[in-house]
């Protein structure tokens, strides 16, 4: 009896250390992305079907709004910390390269033997918002573009034909008055159209339309802004027209605006549909609501913004490899991508693959293609933004001139560019 006793305690105590040992192989890492539902719920189903398959990694995923995301792994970079891996926006690359934050891409993980391999998987060109000096740093995780979207049901009500949306910024002014509403006292029930709320999207948005009018940021050299000339004042002037008219004011917008109804007309990507069918399935695409070609400035030329984000990994992480294993697993499922967010992933083969008939609106964005822009690439993005907004509340709500607004914008972007190239 007591030789079986000694055995069984022998069994368990063998077991105990043999977990111990497997326990303290398990390599843990920190993905920080930030909130958009059909993502978060995605990413979610794609880490447990990771784990399962590699027992020896596990993932821990976080998310916070949009609007903290990027100040949020600024300040944890700067502290010597930071996740493991996260997603950067295109246009915010430079920022996130000139502090050093970008281990460059592990091919192995990929299941290849080098960079050109990687870069073979995609379109061509598509992965240069992610790659500095001939270094690939990232694998985009959505490469996007902006336009308009608006409530076909709404257009009905206000005896638009569904089918006709506005093609120039002067059109969907003129339509925003019809589907505004108030009440009886004059407070907006419902506004004919918004601009994202977000600093960053404001700018992008605004974007084109600054393209739109033969305008740019900067110079060629990107070493001073030009954004007060001619095209500037005009595509401020077009930009701020919706809130003048009364059928936009940015005090009225909380969140989905658009889907709730609040909302006539905005601006997103091809990834807004997943949403909707997320939260708001009552709503059909091609009935309640439709994807449109950007509008545009009267006798300007067509533009439409490109957005994107790429999958990274710390550069100071002690867990690269597995980062860009599991990096490599989320890459590997454009289609299912595609169908659960809407997000257009430049692998190769995505549009052979059946899922892309089932997306009703892919067509429209594929369309915008030959007249996509992108963003500057400025290492000062993101401290950028705070002063553009303020140019645009100068003009809307403290009713600046805005030509003298511009010149003030000017003058701070030049400043942010002086203090970037002392450093």
């Amino acid at each position: 009896m007591k030789k079986a006793h000694v055995c069984l305690v022998l069994v368990v105590l063998f077991l105990f250390v043999f977990n111990l040992g497997v326990n303290a192989q398990v390599t843990t890492i920190r993905y920080l992305g930030h909130t958009f539902e059909p993502t978060n719920v995605l990413v979610q189903e794609l880490i447990a079907e990771f784990e399962a398959l590699n027992p020896d990694i596990k993932v821990e995923y976080e998310w916070v709004t949009s609007s903290q995301y990027e100040e949020k792994l600024l300040t944890e970079l700067a502290a010597g910390i930071g996740p493991d891996l996260w997603h950067v926006r295109d246009r915010s690359f430079l920022t996130f390269f000139r502090v050093g934050a970008f281990a460059p891409i592990m091919p192995s993980a990929f299941g290849v033997e080098t960079q050109e391999d990687i870069l073979a998987l995609y379109d061509p060109g598509t992965m240069e918002p992610y790659m500095m000096d001939g270094v690939l740093y990232g694998v985009p995780k959505e490469h996007n573009i902006l336009t308009l979207y608006y409530r076909m049901d709404h257009f009905r009500e206000a005896g638009l034909d569904p089918n006709k949306p506005p093609t120039t910024w002067d059109e969907l002014v003129e339509m925003g008055k019809l589907l505004t509403q108030r009440d009886n006292r004059g407070r907006l029930l419902r506004s004919g159209f918004e601009w994202n709320n977000a600093a960053s999207g404001k700018l992008t948005r605004f974007a084109s339309i600054l393209y739109q009018a033969g305008g740019d940021f900067f110079n060629e050299d990107m070493t001073e802004s030009i954004i007060n000339n001619e095209a500037g004042l005009k595509a401020a002037e077009t930009y701020i027209a919706p809130i003048k008219a009364g059928i936009y004011d940015p005090g009225f917008h909380l969140e989905e605006d658009f889907e709730n109804g609040r909302v006539s007309m905005t601006t997103s990507g091809p990834y807004l549909p997943s949403n909707i069918s997320l939260k708001y399935p009552h709503l059909e695409y091609g009935v309640d609501y439709a994807a449109a070609p950007y509008p545009v400035i009267e006798g300007g030329e067509p533009a439409a913004i490109f957005t994107g984000w790429g999958w990274v990994v710390n550069a100071r992480s002690q867990n690269q490899e597995a980062a860009w294993k599991f990096i490599a697993f989320m890459a590997e499922h454009p289609g299912l991508w595609l169908q659960r967010t809407g997000f257009i992933q430049p692998r190769k083969g995505l549009l052979d693959d059946p899922v892309a008939e089932t997306i009703p609106q892919l067509e429209t964005f594929l369309d915008l293609n030959p007249i996509m822009r992108t963003m500057p690439r400025t290492p000062i993005y993101v401290e950028m933004q705070e002063p553009f907004v303020e140019m645009i509340d100068r003009i809307a709500l403290e009713g600046m001139d805005p030509q003298e607004a511009l010149d003030i914008l000017k003058a701070e972007l030049d400043e942010l560019l002086r203090i970037y190239n002392q450093k």
